[in-house]
Parts: structure tokens; sequence; C-alpha cells
């Protein structure tokens, strides 16, 4: 779930690149196929909007070139409505049996209730990973949004030259949370 509010629309070209770039080498360590990882996007805003859902690409390739080709809104910072997207457009019509994760990308303080539509995606079993970014998200609304411990869930970077990094930190923390992936939905 990518952030996509005004500040994500105005980085710089290399942020940009950067930011869209973890979520690329984040999927990068995995098999993305119809029967391994399924990948699906939505870009929250002041709206939410589905960029893809899980099973429209089935390789790597061509999930990245749907990742280069996202526009960001520009507006509010509205991850419930993000997390209430993500909840109904695609994790409800998920695989079963499937180990589900979902990454939430923030750089601010979102402006409407996040707390119950974390808390209904935990209870459908959804790993929730959160990652904030720069120096104006609520680390306290990443801890609600993550599922617990935050230790392992919760991830910070000060600046977006960060960001390469956290790739290997998020993989290990979804591989050492007791769940490899085999045949997943996975939620950017």
């Amino acid at each position: 779930m990518i952030d996509g509010s005004a500040s994500i629309k105005n980085l710089s070209s290399e942020d940009t690149s950067q930011y869209k770039g973890l979520i690329k080498s984040v999927i990068s360590f995995y098999n993305v196929s119809k029967d391994a990882l399924n990948v699906g996007v939505v870009v929250y805003s002041t709206n939410a909007t589905t960029e893809f859902q899980f099973g429209r690409y089935y390789n790597k390739s061509d999930v990245n070139t749907a990742i280069d080709a996202i526009d960001f809104p520009g507006e509010f910072t509205r991850a419930g409505n993000g997390l209430t997207a993500v909840r109904n457009e695609l994790f409800a019509n998920s695989r079963s049996g499937i180990p589900n994760f979902l990454v939430v990308l923030m750089d601010g303080v979102s402006i409407d209730d996040i707390s119950l539509p974390s808390a209904l995606l935990r209870a459908m079993d959804v790993y929730v990973l959160a990652v904030g970014i720069g120096d104006f998200y609520a680390k306290p609304q990443l801890d609600e949004i993550a599922n617990d411990p935050d230790s392992a869930y919760v991830f910070e970077a000060s600046s977006y030259d960060m960001l390469p990094t956290l790739a290997t930190r998020i993989k290990e923390s979804i591989c050492n949370g007791n769940v490899i992936i085999t045949g997943a939905g996975t939620v950017f």
C-alpha cells in the first residue's frame, strides 16, 4: 500500500526512483507466478486506487513496469481509506490457506481512522508491516497499523537514501515471522 500524497508527488526524480525501488526490491526476493507470490498495489491519498490486483501480473518484469507507471494523486494522507481498499479489493478475494502480507509505506500522518481498518486486516490473518519514511510520519500510527511485535513489523527510514537497505530487512522480517513465502498474496 503506497502513500501517494502531495509530499510523495513532489519528490525529486531520484527519491521517487528510490521509493518505487524499495517496492521492486522486496518483490525481487520472491518468485512471482500464478502458483507462487501474487502481488497487488493500492495507492492511497485522499482516495485509494487499486493499481493492480492479485493475479494481474505473473512475472517480476510486468510487476516492475506497472510500478514504474504509477502516478501519485498528490492529495491528503488517508491511510485508513487505503487499508479499507486493500481489505475489500484485494484480500477479500485472496487465495485461502496462503499467507498474506501487506507492506504499508507512509511519509506523513494519516488524517483518517487507521485503527479499525488495521484491526480488520489483522483479523483476516494478514501480516501487516509498516514503513515510515522521512521526518513527518507518526510512529504511533505505524505501530497501530503493523502487527506485533513492532520491532519485527515496523521500519523507519529518515531519508529516501536509506530505502535500499530496508528491502533486505523487510524480507528478513517476512521470512523470520515463521512464515516462508512459497505461495502468498502481497500488497504494497
